[in-house]
């Protein structure tokens, strides 16, 4: 997770502002990303996390597990990031996703199967690592319910009214709100005292500063002046686009070469929101795949494996897989070989090809 950590540049997160409520909307509070990790503390809090898209729901769900399992003392459940993209509700149950995230593995309910096979998929499940859900010994971190297919929503509802019925069960869910109100049944969360926190725009002196963390001396900041400038314009195409986490770490991604210019971002053809956003996620492969050298701790000088034109490539091959199936799940096994990740590891430990 550390990697993940790095790579989104949370080790100097932005400070997202939100907006906190009771789940009946009673009562308020505001607060940034240090607030949250407070609030989730407890093995019984239960927290709904709700924004549009690029809001820092995600961000907001690493860093909130990363600093979790830091704080965790023994004997209390244990954090645990559980996506929820994947999930069949009509096969599956909330126990058994999370099951699946700690084991890899999870019991299915696909048809009936014959009284030998019931007993043996039993022992089988009879284990401490299945106990840990069922003692609530787990504390889930929920993600990617808002990538659940429309059809899937009735039966995700009763679901989750299943599992977060025990108002013992702390949790952490984030979601667009608009599929929350949908999805999540507004009763079990207010019988559970669910805080329901609203993210909101980052303010123009917090991005200012994430954007100039990237740099080390003064003539590297007068860089970002005309970029500051158009920023703390109300209204300006700027001020709108670079109020989202996501759209601030691509700016940060795309121009943290030297060499690079961010007032290349007020050029007059940026004349909305949208143009800015099209373009910072054009750029980003390019920036992402840039060649560069890296040093390890043994001095060691290696060159970044893939060119922006490979990734580009491999990453194209991955989503029109994907379109294929209709899905947003990437599940890598399933790209190799199209098996489960356990038969692959078993080829490759005694020798045989993962294809």
């Amino acid at each position: 997770m550390s990697n993940e950590l790095t790579d989104r540049v949370l080790n100097s997160p932005i400070m997202v502002p939100f907006a906190a409520h009771s789940a009946d909307r009673g009562g308020s509070g505001r607060g940034d990303l240090e607030t949250l990790v407070a609030m989730a503390g407890s093995a019984t809090s239960r927290l709904a996390i709700v924004g549009g898209a690029g809001s820092g729901k995600s961000t907001a769900l690493l860093y909130l597990v990363s600093r979790l399992v830091d704080e965790h003392t023994p004997g209390a459940p244990v954090p645990v990031p559980v996506n929820l993209a994947g999930w069949d509700p009509e096969r599956e149950d909330i126990e058994d996703v999370i099951r699946r995230r700690i084991t890899g593995r999870a019991k299915v309910r696909k048809r009936r199967r014959s009284k030998r096979f019931l007993r043996l998929r039993s022992s089988r499940w009879a284990t401490p690592l299945v106990d840990l859900v069922s003692r609530n010994l787990v504390f889930p971190v929920f993600d990617g319910l808002d990538e659940l297919p429309e059809h899937h929503w009735a039966k995700a509802r009763r679901g989750l009214a299943l599992y977060l019925d025990r108002g013992d069960r702390g949790f952490v869910l984030a979601c667009w709100e608009s599929v929350f109100l949908q999805i999540v049944p507004a009763e079990v969360l207010t019988r559970g005292n669910t805080a329901v926190v609203e993210l909101m725009p980052v303010p123009p002196g917090s991005a200012e500063k994430y954007l100039l963390s990237v740099e080390g001396d003064e003539d590297g900041k007068k860089r970002w002046e005309r970029l500051h400038a158009a920023m703390a314009t109300d209204g300006s195409p700027q001020a709108e686009a670079l109020s989202s986490p996501l759209m601030l770490y691509l700016t940060r991604k795309v121009f943290e070469r030297p060499s690079t210019h961010p007032a290349l971002l007020c050029q007059p053809r940026f004349t909305s929101k949208e143009s800015i956003e099209s373009f910072l996620l054009g750029e980003y492969i390019d920036a992402a795949y840039a060649p560069r050298e890296r040093q390890d701790s043994l001095d060691r000088v290696s060159v970044d494996q893939y060119s922006p034109e490979e990734a580009r490539r491999y990453l194209g091959w991955f989503a029109r897989r994907l379109a294929a199936k209709h899905t947003t799940v990437l599940r890598w096994w399933e790209a190799i070989g199209g098996t489960s990740p356990q038969r692959l590891a078993g080829r490759w430990r005694w020798g045989g090809s993962p294809s």
